[in-house]
């Protein structure tokens, strides 16, 4: 318990500053103080509406709520029936306890593979970056931020069928899971073929009592033997079982994104319904509407709340892209293989709209930030914390704002 109390405390200090915040924000506005207005908006919406009203099954020819992945909703509708609790507060009591869990476990993550000083200003910036607000709200954030660290636990750990169970529910949790599906993956497969071969040692070869020279042949001709058998015999008994395993990791890995297609399938007729509700969403052209987005940027002439947004998300984009560039420079491969494949597939199939909401699941950037700015002199760290702290009011006073405005 001792070695969770800067893990527990940061989660604590944040919960109090991010409801500080809403709360002020409800008074500067004149509006009713109410957390759940604020947990509940946009897509704890339509994660309310699966909890409460089920998955819709018409046809998907508009924004519906087949566009959410399962697990956060089915996780709240539990805390909802065990504890009495409205809908939205039970969301907030997930999201809520799975943060704090998810500092612990980066927390432990951190300080085993890399060095306490950084764990420490990782959980600083996970938990005060200007967009962590998101974590307490009925939002998959903070549930698959999580999953995502407790299978890379695992992973670092060796322990691939436990990677591999996290790695499922992360992708019952949001598409962007199959990034943390494949890493595991991948890190079992090169874990494999890293190893080498056991060789039979001498005392295992049996040598006839002959002359010195001819026990020398014999022995060669022997071991050589024995070693192409033995080499042949591990290689296909390696294989024979190596290849099931491997399937069934995979199987194991993608199971929340398999099992919640299999449903569409009989819910909707469509497996991939999630991926047609979500073309239905303002922006989601793929490449193309990235490029238009980035014209509208250059051509654009009066600077408005639609302009300021759009510039925010590919700032957000392109500080994400740096933090990629310097966990590569840390050399840590599969840390960076999941950090491409999660910033990259909100690109490739949408949009840079919320790249600043997608960015606060990748944790391996935070890792990296966090070992540049522990280098810094300490009161320019706390310069840049005080700030961070400010923009996290700033963005907090958006969100609650009457006016419904979309930060992400």
């Amino acid at each position: 318990m001792r070695e969770n109390k800067f893990a527990l405390g940061v989660a604590a200090a944040w919960l109090v500053v991010v409801w500080g915040f809403v709360l002020a924000g409800n008074a500067w506005y004149k509006e009713p103080f109410s957390l759940a207005a604020w947990a509940g908006s946009w897509d704890g919406a339509w994660y309310k509406s699966i909890v409460e009203t089920g998955y819709y099954s018409g046809a998907i020819d508009h924004q519906v709520n087949v566009a959410f992945f399962p697990l956060l909703p089915a996780l709240t509708w539990l805390v909802g029936k065990v504890a009495s609790l409205p809908t939205v507060w039970a969301g907030m009591v997930v999201s809520t306890l799975s943060f704090a869990a998810a500092l612990v476990v980066l927390w432990h993550f951190v300080t085993k593979f890399f060095t306490r000083s950084i764990a420490k200003w990782t959980l600083l910036l996970v938990a005060f970056n200007p967009f962590s607000l998101y974590f307490g709200m009925v939002y998959t954030e903070s549930l698959f931020l999580l999953l995502a660290v407790s299978a890379f636990w695992f992973v670092y750990n060796k322990q691939w069928w436990a990677a591999a169970f996290f790695a499922g529910l992360a992708t019952a949790t949001r598409s962007v899971g199959m990034a943390v599906a494949v890493t595991v993956l991948v890190s079992w497969v090169a874990e494999r073929f890293a190893k080498k071969p056991v060789k039979p040692g001498w005392r295992t070869i049996p040598v006839a009592r002959q002359t010195n020279q001819d026990a020398r042949t014999l022995r060669s001709t022997q071991e050589s033997a024995l070693l192409k058998v033995g080499k042949r015999q591990r290689a296909r008994s390696a294989w024979f079982v190596w290849l099931p395993q491997t399937a069934v990791l995979a199987l194991v890995a993608f199971s929340g994104i398999i099992a919640f297609s299999a449903f569409l399938w009989w819910h909707t007729g469509d497996p991939l319904a999630y991926r047609a509700a979500q073309q239905h969403w303002p922006g989601r052209g793929g490449l193309t509407n990235v490029g238009n987005e980035l014209m509208y940027l250059w051509e654009h002439h009066v600077v408005n709340m639609e302009y300021a947004l759009t510039a925010l998300w590919y700032v957000c984009g392109v500080v994400a892209c740096i933090g990629l560039i310097l966990v590569l420079r840390m050399r840590q491969w599969l840390l960076a293989l999941y950090s491409a494949i999660a910033l990259s597939l909100p690109i490739i199939f949408g949009t840079f709209t919320s790249m600043n909401r997608y960015a606060q699941v990748v944790f391996p950037i935070f890792i990296a930030y966090a070992a540049v700015v522990q280098k810094l002199p300490t009161w320019l760290r706390v310069a840049l914390l005080a700030l961070s702290i400010i923009g996290l009011a700033v963005v907090t006073l958006l969100m609650v704002d009457p006016r419904d405005i979309f930060i992400a």
